[in-house]
């Protein structure tokens, strides 16, 4: 399959992946935040690669601290990601200190088995929080976030996984009402950040 298929696969089913461990903790069902911020454009852009150093550590203050590992998207379409510790970085987009695409980093909520997730304090985190990423080579990355956006399970934006025309982060996790008979949450929560260096 062609890698702009499987790109456009995982936008589909990112939600798969990120439910497939979560097997009904529940934390948070009922404290849902609303949209707010602009979402930095998200129109066609190639990922710069110049620069493609991939990310190890994701830090949030107060929230995460935490490692990142490559992800992709399994013969199914669905986004692999890691263990309910890790954070997992979408290796075919853009990586920190690109000139342009989205560095997506995704994290599970919680977990039947470990309990609250590596993402699960993405609910409390507000407009304006900064957010570290260090890459391979000790380069830290730092973003602001402007944007959040709450969207049903399967409906995540295309631009996720296509590029962007200036950098930008992506957060994603679960949220939302949870069916034990799917085990699936409802909805995605995106945090959108621009490098604080951007205007």
């Amino acid at each position: 399959m062609p890698a702009s298929r499987k790109r456009g696969g995982a936008a589909n089913t990112l939600v798969i992946g990120l439910a497939a461990v979560v097997a009904g903790a529940m934390l948070l069902s009922e404290r849902q935040r609303e949209d707010a911020g602009l979402v930095p454009d998200g129109g066609w852009s190639a990922p710069e690669r110049e620069a493609a150093v991939p990310p190890v550590r994701l830090a949030l203050p107060g929230a995460v601290d935490a490692p990142v590992v490559p992800v992709a998207a399994g013969l199914d379409g669905a986004l692999q990601v890691p263990s309910p510790t890790k954070v997992g970085w979408w290796a075919v987009g853009a990586a920190p200190g690109s000139a342009s695409g989205t560095v997506l980093l995704a994290g599970h909520v919680d977990s039947a088995r470990h309990g609250r997730g590596v993402f699960a304090p993405l609910w409390d985190v507000p407009l304006g929080a900064r957010v570290t990423v260090t890459a391979g080579d000790g380069t830290r990355r730092q973003y602001r976030i402007v944007a959040r956006r709450t969207y049903r399970q399967g409906r995540l934006p295309a631009d996720l996984f296509r590029g962007a025309p200036k950098p930008r982060l992506a957060l994603i996790t679960c949220i939302g009402s949870y069916d034990r008979s799917t085990r699936r949450y409802a909805n995605n929560l995106v945090l959108y950040g621009i490098p604080t260096t951007q205007s």
